[in-house]
């Protein structure tokens, strides 16, 4: 019977124990629900208080809530603008120059982006990068075309009256086509290229960013 009286004294002694331990672990929990639409697996990071030399782990909120820029949210901020100035003209991953003019440098493929740094936010911006089919500007739309001769025409749809298309190819430049001859139209993605965001590293797209963003002139 002693031993049965020592055996539960020391269960009782463990119990309260590990209850004293759940207890000073909750001291600084934070008991608030999470913020209405907050990720459930949001990352942890370890915030650390200058002073002190205890550190609490905080959970840090999403910078977006745009599901298509989450991936790169690094590019929003900072970046060098000369060297995104050289990716857009220059970087042939990119070929922006090719479609977009600045200035009087640029093709006219594509909407010309004098200003867009005080007509867009840098959400837009990044978005029309890393997803350019998502928002697609009027008036740049491009349709593919299939004809009566089996042949295929894809492009920029310029203009559309009730007998003709006129449409900014790729190869051949600027075409008409009479309506009577195509048997088949289907609405088409966007010409810029739809992995961007693989083609350049962040810190290129950040680069491309700041210098997008840099264009506040008419």
């Amino acid at each position: 019977m002693l031993a049965g009286i020592l055996l539960a004294g020391v269960l009782a002694f463990v119990w309260v124990s590990a209850e004293v331990r759940r207890v000073k672990s909750m001291e600084h929990f934070d008991f608030r629900p999470p913020a209405k639409g907050a990720p459930t697996d949001a990352p942890i990071q370890l915030a650390t208080n200058s002073t002190a030399e205890t550190a609490t782990n905080v959970v840090v909120a999403p910078a977006v809530t745009n599901v298509l820029i989450a991936g790169f949210v690094e590019a929003l901020s900072g970046g060098d603008v000369a060297k995104g100035q050289n990716i857009f003209f220059n970087k042939p991953e990119a070929s922006c120059g090719k479609c977009h003019r600045v200035g009087t440098q640029g093709g006219d493929n594509g909407p010309a982006l004098d200003g867009i740094g005080s007509r867009a936010t840098p959400e837009f911006i990044l978005e029309s990068l890393v997803a350019p089919n998502a928002k697609i500007t009027k008036g740049f739309e491009t349709v593919i075309l299939r004809l009566k001769n089996e042949a295929g025409v894809s492009g920029v749809l310029k203009q559309e009256t009730e007998t003709n298309l006129v449409i900014h190819t790729g190869d051949d430049g600027v075409v008409t086509v009479s309506k009577s001859e195509v048997t088949e139209r289907v609405a088409g993605m966007s010409p810029m290229p739809g992995n961007l965001g693989e083609l350049l590293t962040k810190e290129e797209l950040r680069d491309l960013v700041a210098y997008l963003r840099s264009l506040t002139g008419k």
